[in-house]
């Protein structure tokens, strides 16, 4: 792919060239593929430090390569043959400079989305907020026809019902709040009750079931113990037996 760019493209490519921050822009882009986790294990710790080491390598390749490509085509002008690091090299930095524009490009377009959002918010905002103030303009204007002597007697009660109004609004929001808030205790003291039910059942029927598995071994070590017993007495009465047949034998002789 690089290899066959032109040259003033490398010269409008490396335009502008700074070491910094072509040693910040690769250790960024190398820990998109090799990232570093501090809160791992040695053995991973090992590993980030090798891909540390991987990106720091990188970096000192690209610098020289950008360097090189500048530095020859300034003093030529010309394409300068290429050995299989370079072409490698410009493989790789052209794919990073074609995901640099994608990004920027992407990003130019989320931002202008995100503006557009935002002018279109607050024109709606402005829209409401005139369609209000007219809507009220036009309701004080019919209700002080006729009325206007009267509404200046009256101004001092008006703020002081609205004021009262607010008051009561106020206090009617804070009691449903307190009375969400106390439902939501209780929710959250039914399911703890619950939960510990849950958990309490659990430990019971680990219980129950450790000491039937408990029943069940003393009751087979009881039925072994019964058998041992009988072939120990069947293995006397064989001995017996035969002490006696001995002794019969014995006795004829």
């Amino acid at each position: 792919m690089y290899k066959n760019f032109q040259i003033g493209e490398k010269v409008q490519k490396y335009k502008g060239y700074n070491e910094a921050v072509i040693v910040s822009r690769s250790a960024q882009r190398l820990s998109l593929l090799v990232p570093v986790d501090m809160d791992q294990d040695q053995e991973t710790k090992s590993e980030a430090k090798e891909s540390k080491s991987v990106r720091d390598r990188y970096a000192l390749l690209e610098k020289k390569y950008k360097k090189k490509v500048w530095e020859e085509t300034l003093a030529s002008g010309i394409s300068c043959e290429e050995n299989e690091v370079d072409l490698g090299m410009g493989e790789i930095v052209s794919l990073f400079y074609e995901a640099d524009i994608e990004h920027e490009r992407v990003a130019a377009e989320k931002k202008k989305k995100l503006e557009e959002e935002a002018n279109q918010a607050a024109e709606m905002r402005q829209q409401s907020l005139e369609s209000f103030g007219e809507t009220r303009k036009r309701s004080e204007s019919a209700d002080s026809e006729g009325t206007s002597t009267k509404r200046k007697r009256s101004s001092g009660s008006d703020m002081v019902s609205y004021l009262s109004d607010k008051s009561e609004r106020e206090t009617e929001l804070k009691k449903e709040e307190l009375e969400i808030m106390q439902l939501q205790t209780v929710k959250d003291h039914e399911l703890r009750e619950n939960d510990m039910k849950l958990r309490k059942e659990a430990m019971e029927a680990a219980q129950n079931q450790n000491n039937s598995m408990i029943n069940q071994l003393v009751e087979l070590q009881r039925i072994q113990q019964q058998q041992f017993m009988q072939l120990m007495r069947q293995q006397q009465e064989q001995s017996s037996s035969m002490m006696v047949l001995l002794n019969k034998i014995t006795s004829q002789k």
